[in-house]
């Protein structure tokens, strides 16, 4: 009897040993050793959501592969997202931070960069804070057709800005690629003569990035695609140092954004974080 006696309480506290074991990490915030991380620390201008935003429970991640790499999301899941983001501009303003919404996005506006976004989906806020190799001029600039622009990367020239149903390559006498759009849908073709300016070849993660606004709050992001003869490259090296080529900036849009007559704007970002705006209508 003694025998089993003992043998349960060696028993018990070993489970009592194992479940207080955790992880090397929980033990090291234990003891201090390791904090929480503060996410909002990534841009220390930029008030804390959290200290305003009734929420049910948040969740928080950074990207650190890809052309997004140093992107923090910090979603927050509440009841009424319209209420609680409007509590936390009135907070950004109570601490005189600039923000302005476009398309439904609120940028907040940090040292005249675009530093933070804040986007809904169903019941989630999400507040994306950018690294700061990956912020933008809040300063948006006009273009026209014809005209260059430079950055240290490349040379721009917009050639062309036009809706249609298909997306031709320059040579179409024999056989050759092209986007037809699908049905229902219509592309906006952003056409740019573009040089590159680096010592290295230039490849798709080094292009301009292409959006349309439809009315005001509608945004579509477009991808590029680079004229090879009768073809087109949208992956990998698209050309060499000092060579020149025609990309195009593809838009799929729903065709109505071609039979109406609402506002359709062109943003066109740069590799030095500049934007450039194209009024097509």
């Amino acid at each position: 009897m003694r025998k089993r006696i003992f043998i349960c309480i060696l028993v018990t506290a070993m489970i009592f040993n194992l479940s207080g074991c955790g992880t090397s990490e929980q033990n090291n915030n234990l003891k201090g050793e390791n904090k929480k991380v503060n996410y909002y620390e990534k841009c220390n201008k930029l008030p804390d959501a959290s200290d305003v935003i009734d929420y049910n429970y948040k969740s928080e991640s950074t990207t650190v592969t890809g052309s997004s790499a140093g992107t923090t999301e910090i979603n927050y899941d509440v009841n009424e997202p319209s209420a609680e983001i409007d509590k936390y501009l009135k907070y950004l303003d109570k601490n005189h931070i600039e923000y302005k919404e476009e398309a439904g996005i609120y940028q907040v506006i940090i040292d005249e960069t675009i530093a933070a976004k804040i986007t809904t989906e169903g019941k989630t806020i999400t507040v994306t804070i950018l690294p700061e190799n990956k912020r933008v001029s809040s300063v948006v600039e006009k273009i026209a057709i014809g005209q260059t622009v430079e950055t240290d990367d490349y040379r721009i020239v917009l050639k062309n800005v036009k809706l249609t149903y298909d997306i031709l390559p320059a040579d179409t006498s024999s056989y050759y690629n092209h986007y037809p759009a699908p049905s229902g849908k219509v592309y906006i073709d952003v056409v740019l003569e573009l040089k590159n300016l680096m010592q290295r070849n230039i490849n798709d993660d080094d292009m301009p990035e292409i959006t349309a606004i439809y009315m005001d709050k509608y945004n579509y992001t477009g991808f590029i695609a680079a004229e090879d003869g009768s073809s087109f490259d949208t992956y990998g090296d698209l050309a060499t140092p000092l060579a020149s080529i025609i990309v195009h900036g593809i838009i799929e849009c729903p065709k109505e954004v071609d039979t109406s007559t609402d506002s359709l704007v062109i943003k066109i970002l740069l590799s030095d974080g500049k934007t450039y705006e194209f009024k097509l209508r």
